[in-house]
Parts: C-alpha cells; structure tokens; sequence
C-alpha cells in the first residue's frame, strides 16, 4: 500500500507495509531521495525508513541490562551483529491522512526486545519541505534503553559534494563497532565540503554534529536537519553509487554497552521524539 502526498512542489510516497518506510521523495519530478524499486520487498531497497528501538548496531546481539542478559535476533547478511532495532522490519499501521500529513503507528510487545514498546511517525508535507517526527514510547514497567534514528538515502547528482560539521568520528575495524572517537580526518572530514565519489567504504558515525549537512542531489542542493537530541550522524557511502546515506541517530553504533550516559534511557510511560527535515537548500 502505497499512501501519497503532494505539495508545493514536493511529491512524497510512503510504503506503511514496507517497514514504515518512505519509498519516494522527490521536488518538481526529480529525485531527492533514492527511489524504492517498484514492488520492492526488502526496506533495505527503501529511500528511508525508521531506527527504533535502537539505531545501528549492537555487538555480538547481546548485552546486559542491569543484571539481566539480553539476546537479540540476527539479521544473516549482518552477523554477529543485531542492526537498526525492529521497526523496520515491521508493517506499521495507518492511523489518519489529514491534508499534508500522514501518521503511522506501530505497537511492538515484548519479545527479544524485553520490553512493550509502541512508535509513531508523522510526516508533514509542505512547500518548505518534509518533516518527520518518529516518537517512542515506553509502555513497559521497568526503564528501557531507547535509541531512535532515520536512514534516508540521497540520490547524488552533479559534483556530488557532502558538507557538515561535526567534533568526532568513530573509526571501525573489520567488525564496524567503534570503541572510542577520533578526530574526523581520520575518516574524513565535511567541513568544507567532501566528494561522494570515493573509492572506499564510509560506514561511521559522526558525534557533536551541529544538526545541519548539505548533499548534492538529482533535485538540486539538499539540506537535512535535525532536532537537538539528535546529534550523531551516521554516513553511509557505498564505493561506486549513485546514493548516500546520512541519518540523524541519537547515540552512536553499539552505545548500549559504552559510557554511562551514552544510550538513552525512557522511563515507563514516557516518549521521547526527534525530528528530522529535508528540504531544497535556498541558502
């Protein structure tokens, strides 16, 4: 099920079925985002979709949380390793359709994830552009670690230049788990504006991000933006694509078994939300 919105020039699709994701973001008949293949089944192939209850990845798909172990499923294709929570491999629910916006929810009991969670996205549409909020909400007794994150993939076009500013990088090794940060010339700096046309795989999350990163696009040049509580950055280059990959997160891959204070904590019955907006730069 495919649900539409048109405005101001901006065309968006989002697939509720296809892991909440949107499958189509584009301004004026050009593609901002990269297009969902048509009857795509995997959200993998989405132009974007939702991080919750955790972003990235989890080592080893364990951890402990205040006395207990918890085991969480495995993606093959991303092993040993948990990724991106559950949202995304779930169909999410339609709620209502009110002029420029949509809203979908997603109640999720406990199960590998041990605790009764419920998320919802709303999407607003307008002639300055799409914003999304993704809420979670921790509908359980006890308090829950609780990441949240978007994953919205760019269609590159022209020079195909990058720019944001952030403090750190976290550098990976063969198994893409980070431990400590770096300075961000150790993978490479945005600052002044970086190439998407490298030979080599970025995969590698950006901390102290200022909320603001500037992407080459078919649709033109493209601002995304974020909300405060979203400031790490995960970027995604594939060597050879005509994508990028830059999602607001808020905390770093396997935060959960880092620094106190590092993965986010909700307390029962409360929610926490983050925004993040994608618009044509007119800066």
């Amino acid at each position: 099920m495919s649900l539409r919105l048109v405005e101001g020039g901006y065309e968006l699709a989002v697939n509720p079925e296809l892991g909440g994701g949107v499958t189509a973001l584009r301004w004026q008949g050009r593609d901002i985002l990269r297009p969902t293949p048509a009857g795509a089944s995997d959200v993998l192939k989405a132009a974007s979709f939702p991080l919750v209850p955790f972003a990235n990845r989890i080592a080893q798909a364990r951890f402990d949380w205040r006395g207990d172990g918890v085991e969480l499923p495995v993606l093959p294709a991303f092993a040993p390793h948990a990724l991106h929570g559950t949202g995304w491999q779930s169909a999410w629910t339609h709620i209502e359709q009110a002029g420029p916006g949509l809203l979908l929810a997603l109640d999720h009991p406990a199960g590998a994830w041990p605790w009764h969670w419920a998320a919802r996205q709303r999407f607003v549409l307008s002639a300055t552009g799409l914003e999304i909020a993704l809420s979670l909400t921790n509908l359980d007794e006890t308090d829950m670690p609780a990441g949240l994150g978007f994953h919205p993939c760019f269609a590159l076009a022209g020079e195909r230049t990058i720019r944001f500013r952030a403090d750190h990088v976290w550098p990976v090794g063969e198994d893409l788990i980070p431990d400590r940060p770096a300075a961000p010339r150790q993978v490479a700096d945005f600052r002044h504006g970086q190439s998407a046309r490298g030979e080599r795989l970025i995969d590698h999350c950006y901390s102290g991000w200022d909320g603001s990163a500037r992407i080459d696009c078919e649709a033109g040049r493209v601002r995304v933006t974020a909300s405060s509580d979203a400031r790490h950055l995960h970027v995604f280059i594939p060597p050879g694509e005509g994508h990028a990959c830059l999602g607001p997160v808020t905390h770093r891959p396997d935060a959960i078994h880092g620094a106190a204070g590092e993965m986010p904590v909700l307390a029962p019955g409360h929610t926490q939300t983050i925004t993040m907006r994608i618009a044509l730069d007119q800066s």
